[in-house]
């Protein structure tokens, strides 16, 4: 899955999206992908939350956040969307900074957010295509294999349990249909 993530960082501004159905493990995903990709981006990495379909956050309020979290003020973060995206792309301008946008749901909600700078990268989650975001690689995130969702009930469950019933466990991963975050439900459940 993170064969394609290898390109973080490039010689340009490095924009990945991970795409899949809801609790298919995109945003752990791009968290672990961050973690391993920390020593590039030695300036520091942004989370910024974008809240999905329920709950999806404006990008003057995404900027906001990222500027506070940068270190400005509250009382210096302009007002515009104009602005606030200047001031973002002016104290990321050279600096070595991976930005995770978890939980797009437009590519508009996500270009304001879009560093500028050659040695930045962008890795957004998503639950459907962004097509339209200029000079993006998709990843679509799948389901996992029924080995994979044995393998992952056995972690949270126990493997000796798992054992015990394998036709059990078996359709436990057959009726979450290889969502980590349902077997995760499923095996805390069994504990």
């Amino acid at each position: 899955r993170s064969s394609d993530l290898r390109r973080m960082p490039a010689s340009t501004m490095t924009v990945s999206v991970l795409t899949g159905s809801p609790g298919v493990g995109k945003t752990a995903l791009a968290v672990k992908a961050a973690h391993l990709a920390a020593d590039a981006f030695p300036d520091g990495q942004l989370f910024v939350s974008l809240g999905g379909r329920r709950d999806a956050r404006h990008p003057l309020e995404l900027l906001g956040e990222l500027l506070r979290s940068l270190g400005v003020p509250a009382t210096s973060v302009p007002c515009s969307l104009a602005e606030c995206a200047a001031m973002y792309r002016s104290m990321l301008a050279g600096r070595r900074v991976l930005v995770l946008a978890d939980d797009a749901t437009t590519s508009a909600q996500v270009r304001p957010l879009l560093p500028g700078t050659t040695c930045a990268a962008i890795l957004v989650t998503a639950s459907c295509q962004l097509p339209d975001l200029k000079g993006a690689c998709h990843v679509e995130v799948g389901a996992l294999s029924q080995a994979e969702g044995l393998a992952l009930l056995g972690r949270i469950a126990g493997q000796e349990r798992i054992l015990a019933d394998s036709a059990g466990a078996d359709g436990i991963v057959e009726a979450c249909a290889g969502l980590p975050l349902a077997l995760r439900i499923a095996g805390s459940r069994l504990v």
